[in-house]
């Protein structure tokens, strides 16, 4: 059974924590999920994981049953992820390993870097890790206040909202060529716990508004985090064949400054590779853990 936990954050938001059942002894295997997304979306995965791990995921700041930020304009960069995901680590009594999808996967790199004493191995999956070219126009929009524009911000603005029922959302999501890929029990978890009750119906628990704030700040200077990577821990990167958000410019720069990072690509698998193979996502973890 998966108990309920949290954690208060710096600026005294409550960050909520999904704990599988715990053993002593065993190693702590912390689960990041992707934007829009929320922990308990990737128990297919994670129940696996838990035979051997002790298991945590978060409903990362803005998601399922996390606090926002008092104002929305108060989220400038995804620094307050990372600082989210130290704290949480500052609290844990030992280091543990971080597993990150997407957003998840750079949060678990740069909470690596900036409190490494905490972290015992990164795991990424689809992490969004611009190029420098990519990085630059990023940079650009932001700094133009155009970050809102770049077509993924403006997609998640335009997201439906409120439905009478799930049953509705699902057959909502199913129709969308974001979830084509994905098995019924993985949408039925998206649904089942992103979504929340409010005047009669049901609406999204990650707002449109967060979420296409999420992606108008992304982080558009991984090389900040990859150049003072520690070497002590091992790096282990997993990405999609199609449709990636390792971005053209990533794999090397990421040799470049992590030599020791283990890069491979999944044949016939998108950015929603957790949803598409979960039985590979498990073997690399569990055979990378045992090294």
């Amino acid at each position: 059974m998966i108990k309920a936990d949290s954690f208060i954050a710096s600026d005294g938001q409550t960050i909520r924590l999904w704990r599988w059942p715990h053993q002593e002894g065993r190693d702590t295997l912390f689960w990041a999920h992707a934007t829009g997304f929320h922990g308990r979306l990737y128990q297919p995965l994670l129940n696996q994981l838990s035979d051997k791990f002790n298991v945590v995921a978060w409903d990362m700041r803005g998601h399922g049953e996390s606090d926002e930020t008092d104002e929305l304009h108060q989220f400038r960069n995804w620094d307050t992820y990372y600082h989210d995901l130290g704290r949480f680590l500052e609290l844990e009594d030992k280091p543990v390993y971080l597993a990150g999808h997407s957003v998840g996967g750079m949060t678990a790199l740069a909470a690596a870097t900036l409190y490494p004493k905490h972290v015992k191995g990164v795991f990424l999956i689809e992490p969004v890790i611009f190029d420098r070219r990519l990085g630059w126009s990023f940079a650009i929009a932001k700094i133009l206040g155009k970050g809102h524009k770049m077509p993924l911000a403006a997609g998640a603005a335009r997201r439906r909202k409120y439905f009478d029922n799930k049953q509705q959302a699902f057959d909502n999501f199913r129709s969308k060529k974001a979830f084509r890929s994905w098995p019924d029990e993985w949408l039925s978890l998206y649904v089942e716990y992103g979504l929340k009750p409010k005047g009669g119906r049901f609406t999204l628990s990650c707002r449109p508004e967060w979420e296409s704030r999420s992606f108008a700040v992304s982080e558009h200077r991984p090389q900040r985090f990859l150049r003072s990577f520690p070497s002590s821990i091992p790096v282990y990167v997993l990405v999609g064949e199609r449709d990636s958000t390792f971005f053209t410019g990533a794999r090397p720069t990421m040799r470049r400054h992590v030599p020791h990072a283990s890069i491979q690509t999944v044949p016939d698998s998108s950015h929603f590779l957790p949803m598409e193979h979960p039985e590979i996502i498990k073997d690399w973890l569990l055979d990378n853990i045992r090294q």
